[in-house]
């Protein structure tokens, strides 16, 4: 089912020791691959290149999915409650819809 298939790309991306998690990849030649493809061969990227991979696999499996790209929670930085978010809490996530699942 899709809720379970998704499930399985997520363990194989985190888990198979096959995808090296890198927020450097400059070194990485792509030439005229697009950003799944790049990081299929590579195997290196962070969280846009696992999340893009992700979301193209499911759909190839006819399965909705969209990257969704925000920011992770900031620390609060004075009384007023203004927070500061900083660059490195930049983050992509995949957002999957499984029909009937509520």
């Amino acid at each position: 089912n899709p809720y379970d298939t998704a499930r399985a790309f997520e363990r194989y991306l985190r888990s198979s020791g096959e995808f090296e998690y890198d927020i450097n990849v400059l070194d990485v030649e792509c030439g005229d691959l697009g950003v799944a493809d790049c990081f299929a061969v590579s195997r290196r990227g962070y969280c846009e290149h696992f999340a893009t991979t992700m979301v193209v696999m499911l759909r190839v499996q006819g399965i909705p999915a969209r990257l969704v790209e925000g920011w992770l929670p900031a620390s609060r930085r004075d009384a007023s409650g203004e927070e500061t978010i900083l660059r490195s809490a930049a983050h992509a996530w995949v957002e999957v819809w499984f029909p009937g699942l509520g």
